[in-house]
Parts: structure tokens; C-alpha cells; sequence
């Protein structure tokens, strides 16, 4: 009787280490995710930045990335108009303003999955928490 006892009590265990250490996988997962989502919101930040400035770049010779470190010279003439990108490999010209609306809009929704991933987190800490407690 008491054998029985004791291996239902080690298969319990058992099963709370197993939850904790996938709960602990979720946590680093979502850290990940938390990371590249801020690394995105700070180019979008750049964006935004970048698109204010070139107003005032009319006739400035700049590099143009073509690829992987690869630049090709050109000169700014026309500031007034941009190439955005606005998914499903579209393509639009769009005036400065238009753009900035844009990249602000993405940056939002970035934002917003930032507070959804820090929640999560928050939930999978308090739940990993309690199962230590538990298994302490």
C-alpha cells in the first residue's frame, strides 16, 4: 500500500519537473520573441527618423544597399516621394507624410505584440513560481 503511495507521489513529481522545465522553454521562447520584436520597434523608430531627415537631403550623394554589404553611389533628387513596401511584395510611391504614417501604424502593432508577449511572460513566471513552490 505504501509503495503504491510513494510512486503515485514520484510520478507526481515527475510530471510537475516535466511542466516546469516546458514552462521554462516557453519563457525563453517568449524572451526570444520579446527581443526581436523590440529589435523592430527601434528600426521602425529609426524609419521614422530617417524619413524626417531626408527632407533636408535633396542633392547628397548616399550609399543604396543592393544586398548582403554590397552599396551602389547615388544621389538624392527627388525627397518628396518614397518606395514603401506595404506587404505581398507591393510596392508603392508615397509621399513623406503618407510613409510616416506607415512605419507609425507598424510600430503600434509591434507595440502592442510587445504587451502581449511581456503578459505572457508574466503568466508563464507567476505559473513556473507556483510549480517551485510546489515542488520545493
Amino acid at each position: 500500500m505504501e509503495k503504491t503511495k510513494e510512486k503515485e507521489e514520484k510520478e507526481k513529481a515527475g510530471k510537475e519537473i516535466f511542466e516546469l522545465n516546458m514552462l521554462e522553454g516557453r519563457l525563453r521562447e517568449l524572451e526570444q520573441q520579446v527581443a526581436i520584436v523590440e529589435q523592430q520597434v527601434l528600426e521602425q523608430q529609426l524609419l521614422e527618423q530617417n524619413l524626417e531627415e531626408i527632407k533636408e537631403k535633396k542633392g547628397e550623394e548616399v550609399k543604396v544597399p543592393l544586398g548582403k554589404g554590397v552599396f551602389v553611389p547615388a544621389k538624392l533628387e527627388n525627397v518628396k516621394k518614397v518606395l514603401v513596401d506595404v506587404g505581398a511584395k507591393v510596392v508603392l510611391e508615397k509621399n513623406i507624410e503618407d510613409a510616416k504614417k506607415i512605419v507609425q501604424k507598424r510600430k503600434e502593432k509591434l507595440l502592442k505584440l510587445s504587451e502581449s508577449l511581456n503578459a505572457e511572460m508574466q503568466k508563464a513566471f507567476a505559473e513556473i513560481t507556483k510549480l517551485e513552490m510546489k515542488i520545493s
